[in-house]
């Protein structure tokens, strides 16, 4: 016996999609991804849903915007490093709030019919 200070993520959750993404193995899904986006595309408009794309994967260190934006950020980032200016203060100038919201779309569609043929009995 040992002991256990942390486990290993294998333990956890033995299928993770962004550490199989980081090996270079992409998880295939029976899922539909031109189906599941036109689904999505319908209930949040399509530039609705390409920004939220594009800001999951810069959260995950991917920066898919375009050069302008990334050396506006980059400016930004810098002329935070001296603490002259504030996140708050730049919100505060450009009336930005902090949105509160609730997701009422249900996952349905192309991603339910995927989960229902999961959950099903297999013939033999």
């Amino acid at each position: 016996m040992r002991l256990i200070v942390s486990p290993k993520r294998e333990w956890i959750d033995p299928i993770c999609s962004k550490c199989a993404e980081a090996k270079g193995n992409l998880l295939q899904s029976g899922v539909s991804i031109e189906q599941f986006n036109k689904e999505a595309e319908a209930k949040f408009t399509k530039g609705n849903w390409v920004s939220a794309i594009k800001l999951h994967l810069f959260t995950n260190g991917m920066t898919v915007y375009g050069k302008n934006v990334v050396q506006a950020l980059r400016y930004y980032e810098r002329a935070r490093t001296m603490k002259l200016i504030s996140s708050e203060q730049q919100a505060a100038y450009y009336g930005l709030e902090i949105t509160k919201t609730k997701l009422r779309k249900k996952l349905d569609g192309v991603l339910l019919s995927q989960n229902s043929t999961k959950n099903s009995p297999v013939d033999a």
